[in-house]
């Protein structure tokens, strides 16, 4: 009988391992290496109104200055640099935010993310894209930085990259 015991408790731990490896990621943390290196701006974004930076001004500087993101974590974005915090793992997103931005998770995607007194980039996110082709769902991937204004606790702008 303990024979048996131990094998039904092998067999349980065994498929609750199996189970675990099949989750959407919810709660993982991303690693910032998977991320390092240059990105080339694509486009960009924004309907923040007057208040938020000329985005096209943005993506010009940076064909001068590329976002770079090293293995320590650091973003250089825009003649600045930022450190890069692990967020979260979906399968639709990977959320590093930047630290001292006020970044609240549990707000995301929804439009209260960071905090009123920050203005800058918020948040750095590699987001899985949608498309239908002969009625398949086809896929990809776009990195994206999203930028505040001070007094708007949301993000309404976002410059566009590709990684090099």
């Amino acid at each position: 009988m303990n024979k048996r015991l131990l094998g039904l408790t092998s067999s349980a731990f065994i498929l609750a391992a199996a189970f675990t490896g099949c989750t959407d990621g919810k709660g993982k943390k991303p690693d910032i290496k998977d991320y390092k290196g240059s990105y080339t701006c694509n486009g960009y974004a924004s309907w923040g109104g007057d208040k938020y930076p000329d985005c096209e001004t943005i993506q010009n500087d940076l064909k001068n200055d590329p976002m770079t993101i090293s293995a320590d974590g650091t973003m250089h974005f825009h003649g600045s640099d930022y450190k890069l915090v692990p967020e979260r793992i979906t399968d639709e997103a990977v959320i590093f935010s930047i630290d001292g931005s006020g970044f609240d998770l549990s707000k995301y995607p929804y439009n209260g993310v960071t905090d009123n007194d920050y203005d800058g980039a918020v948040y750095f996110a590699k987001e899985t894209q949608h498309y239908t082709v002969n009625d398949e769902d086809q896929t990809y991937d776009t990195y994206n930085v999203y930028l505040t204004v001070k007094d708007d606790d949301s993000c309404a702008a976002y410059i566009s990259f590709e990684k090099d």
